[in-house]
């Protein structure tokens, strides 16, 4: 009889976040060995019961939530006021809610058939909380902690009175009482306070989806353009379109364009595509086409994140793709596609300015083969995931 095993997550049903689809990744993996429930926050704008693939469902919706996302535009502004004064009163932010309720689903399936383990996955950190509480009334149910996005972090709007140092204490107490703590490679880097909170602490890479044999091209786009796609969100502070849409709207070449399938930072982006018509705005499309897309281009465009422990997930859907990736930063990614064999950095305009033209003119029409991308991503591929997975999870020591 297969083991029960319970999740805590946020958005990933029915519509995943780019953390929900990674979380909806790695139970792909588990699926054949684990009774699985999936305790979320719903992107429909009511709770849903549904089963997944396999997977039990239960995509919980706060009340504020619900109204937000069914009211006028009027109401949608009022109640996302609350919410945003709700994240500078509450320690827990506007998603307080969710750490009661995903606490009350857990005790609810616990009832209806012994919960053998919990694998609570942050962001959001109520999901950590709620666990911890399930842990406190069950200590015999293995619970397995995975922080992928940290609660406190530079740049992110934080309670009254709650500093970073603060907030980061009381991330590194919840924590502290998992049985195995997974942090994703960029986490564990550079938060030496979280690696340290936990004495069985972990590694747990990005998984790289599924690389497919025959890569497309020009499926969705011109064969006589170049044809550069981004697509993700943008922030102000953590990841600003500017520098790779400057870099682009410098370019002489009449033949490239810039395909954007992206949200946020919506005034800067009309900006430059008002004054670049090679610059293109298109809707944000579900996970399943924007795979096809990416495939269909001739570059996959990154722009890092100003925060190091926060990796764009996306780059390993880059990755999969078999494209020539250009990514616009710090250097966040350096290490991650130094091993690419068809990769660019490019740091600021003037790096640009250099390298762009001569990259594109060389890698124009290139396709990377999947046995490349597989043999050189392998500690990504599935059976090593499955492996870090199943032995937190089944309290093995780390291999």
């Amino acid at each position: 009889m297969k083991k029960h095993l319970a999740v805590l997550c946020g958005v990933y049903y029915p519509t995943p976040s780019p953390t929900g689809l990674c979380t909806k990744r790695y139970l792909s993996l588990l699926r054949d060995s684990y009774d699985i429930d999936v305790v979320c926050i719903s992107s429909a704008d009511a709770p849903v019961q549904a089963e997944d693939e396999g997977i039990r469902v239960h995509a919980l919706l706060g009340k504020r939530m619900q109204t937000e996302r069914r009211g006028s535009a009027l109401t949608h502004a009022v109640v996302r006021a609350i919410g945003a004064a709700q994240m500078k009163t509450a320690v827990l932010g506007n998603l307080a809610w969710f750490c009661e309720q995903a606490l009350a689903a857990l005790r609810g399936l616990h009832r209806e058939h012994a919960v053998d383990a919990v694998f609570s996955v942050c962001s959001p950190f109520a999901a950590h909380c709620a666990a911890k509480e399930f842990k406190q009334e069950n200590p015999n149910v293995r619970w397995c902690a995975y922080t992928v996005d940290p609660y406190a972090a530079d740049g992110r709007i934080h309670p009254l009175f709650y500093s970073k140092a603060r907030l980061a204490a009381y991330e590194c107490a919840v924590s502290a009482h998992a049985d195995v703590l997974l942090l994703s490679e960029e986490v564990y880097e550079a938060r030496a306070d979280i690696r340290g909170c936990n004495p069985d602490c972990r590694r747990l890479p990005y998984l790289l989806p599924e690389v497919p044999d025959m890569p497309l091209r020009n499926g969705e786009f011109s064969n006589e353009r170049i044809n550069c796609v981004y697509a993700g969100r943008f922030y102000p502070r953590l990841r600003s379109p500017e520098p790779m849409l400057a870099a682009f709207h410098a370019l002489a070449d009449p033949d490239i364009r810039l395909h954007l399938y992206s949200a946020g930072c919506e005034d800067t982006v009309k900006k430059y595509a008002a004054s670049d018509d090679r610059i293109l705005l298109h809707s944000v499309v579900s996970p399943e086409r924007i795979r096809e897309i990416y495939r269909s281009a001739d570059f996959l465009l990154n722009v890092e994140n100003s925060i190091p422990e926060f990796l764009p997930s996306k780059l390993f859907e880059y990755i999969a793709a078999c494209r020539p990736i250009i990514s616009f930063g710090s250097g966040q990614s350096r290490a991650l596609l130094a091993k690419h064999p068809a990769a660019l950095h490019v740091s600021d305009a003037e790096d640009a300015e250099k390298k762009l033209p001569a990259f594109i003119e060389a890698n124009r029409g290139k396709t990377v083969s999947a046995a490349e991308i597989e043999t050189i991503y392998a500690r990504h591929g599935g059976e090593s995931i499955r492996r870090i997975l199943t032995d937190a999870l089944s309290g093995n020591e780390a291999g």
